[in-house]
């Protein structure tokens, strides 16, 4: 899953409510499914267009790769998400979502977002995505990715880039690790001639080296590293690891390469929810204290006429 924003805003707000809730893309092409799921095509429209400032609107998507299949329950739930974290500290009267949700001809759910630029209370511009909302949009979208599993923009596997990335060793042997961990944890992967295989389908590996107790992976730069834990070991098998882990004590913590990998995705997931909460509690301090600035001030004012 991830979330991105558009530049586009300053343009005819009823032509982009037109736009998402038509049956047909900018191809002309028919999608397989549009339904509005929040707000109102005609409420966003007039909003806009009542709107004094520049930017009439903010426009974005929530996009879910095809092979993740979120359930009704859960598009819902990331919505929710969404507007507590894009509008912290507001109430409801203060702003309008519009979200539809589209089911793409590969299958993927694509939920797009409109939001007039106007904080409804006191007329002012409302930009829910300012410069260097990436980095506060991504714990939402991380929590999310790795609660359920579903497909990371941040993994190497997906990226689609023309220039060899530069990793270090650290670095390299850590996203190929978290790769194999999420194919263990789909039952993709048995034993270490599987294990070898997704190595070698990794990006920038041109061979693999199974050994007793490591696999060896070869780069395109020249460059060699060894990769080592439970998974990467001669006597790997997907069976007994796991019964082998029951059977284990919970005096000693499991290293990276060879804990339970649904241990590891919901360490992370809690991980991402902490700092999710983390920066809404900011917000939400932020927007009290200018809150009570602003009431301070204007009482002072008040008391001097």
């Amino acid at each position: 899953m991830n979330i991105r924003f558009f530049k586009h805003g300053q343009g005819s707000a009823k032509l982009a409510a037109e736009y998402v809730v038509n049956d047909v893309d900018h191809t002309k092409s028919l999608r397989a499914g549009v339904e509005v799921i929040c707000g109102d095509p005609k409420i966003f429209t007039a909003l806009c267009e009542a709107n004094p400032h520049k930017w009439k609107y903010t426009s974005g998507v929530i996009a879910v790769a095809p092979t993740d299949n979120p359930t009704e329950e859960q598009i819902y739930e990331v919505l929710d998400r969404f507007e507590e974290t894009a509008f912290a500290g507001l109430e409801l009267e203060q702003y309008h979502l519009f979200a539809t949700r589209h089911i793409e001809e590969d299958g993927s759910t694509h939920i797009h977002i409109l939001v007039p630029r106007l904080e409804l209370n006191t007329g002012k511009s409302l930009n829910i995505a300012p410069p260097g909302h990436e980095n506060y949009y991504a714990p939402l979208r991380d929590y999310f990715n790795y609660k359920y599993a579903w497909a990371r923009p941040d993994d190497p596997l997906r990226a689609k880039t023309l220039k060899e990335p530069r990793f270090t060793k650290k670095e390299f042997l850590g996203y190929l690790n978290e790769y194999i961990q999420e194919l263990v944890m789909h039952d993709v992967v048995h034993n270490q001639a599987d294990v070898a295989q997704a190595i070698k389908e990794y990006p920038h590996v041109i061979n693999v080296r199974p050994s007793k107790n490591y696999i060896a992976v070869d780069l395109k730069d020249g460059k060699t590293h060894r990769i080592k834990g439970a998974f990467y070991e001669a006597g790997f098998q997907l069976s007994t690891y796991y019964e082998n882990r029951r059977e284990q004590t919970n005096t000693s913590k499991p290293s990276r390469g060879t804990q339970d990998t649904t241990e590891y995705a919901l360490e992370r997931t809690r991980e991402h929810e902490q700092r999710l909460t983390q920066q809404l509690n900011q917000r939400l301090t932020s927007v009290g204290n200018y809150q009570e600035n602003l009431a301070g001030l204007v009482q002072t004012l008040s008391s001097k006429l």
